[in-house]
């Protein structure tokens, strides 16, 4: 074997280096971890008890917007979350509506589409839907709901529905991954 040929003080050093390279490996990702669950980084939500990674003003969304849902739909209703927010479904304990959970320019949903979208939500009597800030991004791939894509389902929503409540830093402009 190749490190049988090298003197027995190399073999040491190396397996050194191995085994201290896994060792702060673990401290690093125990350190992070040690951190997370000191910072504010649990959702406290029946459904999540979790400690994750993001930003502490997207939990405090999250948790505001899923108390607003809970506190507002009754035990046999649902809501529409558009653009990308499936993870609401899941701390409501709700079924989507619709067999689409993402919404963007990048996923190309045509009219006819759009209108199985609204005959499914008046079907089902949607009250409510969720809108993120996503859904009205400067980047090409999550484009502008109702300018960009969906435009039948803007217009529908526009008219039948009217702001009940807003949650988080609309300020901000939204990204794949933060603000939102």
């Amino acid at each position: 074997m190749a490190m049988s040929r090298l003197p027995r003080i190399i073999n040491l050093i190396l397996c050194g280096v191995i085994l201290f390279s896994g060792y702060q490996a673990y401290h690093i990702r125990d350190l992070y971890v040690k951190l997370l669950k000191s910072s504010g980084q649990y959702i406290p939500l029946t459904q999540g008890q979790v400690y994750i990674g993001n930003a502490p003003p997207w939990l405090k969304t999250v948790a505001e917007t899923t108390g607003f849902l809970t506190n507002h739909l009754a035990p046999n209703e649902t809501f529409l979350a558009i653009n990308d927010d499936a993870i609401y479904y899941f701390l409501t304990g709700k079924d989507s509506p619709y067999r689409q959970f993402s919404f963007c320019n990048a996923f190309k949903i045509d009219p006819q589409q759009e209108k199985e979208i609204i005959d499914q939500m008046e079907k089902k009597r949607i009250n409510y839907v969720l809108i993120s800030n996503r859904a009205f991004s400067k980047d090409p791939e999550l484009g502008m709901f109702g300018e960009t894509y969906c435009l039948l389902l803007a217009k529908y929503l526009s008219d039948n529905f009217t702001i009940v409540a807003s949650s988080g830093d609309w300020s901000k402009a939204a990204s794949w991954f933060g603000n939102h």
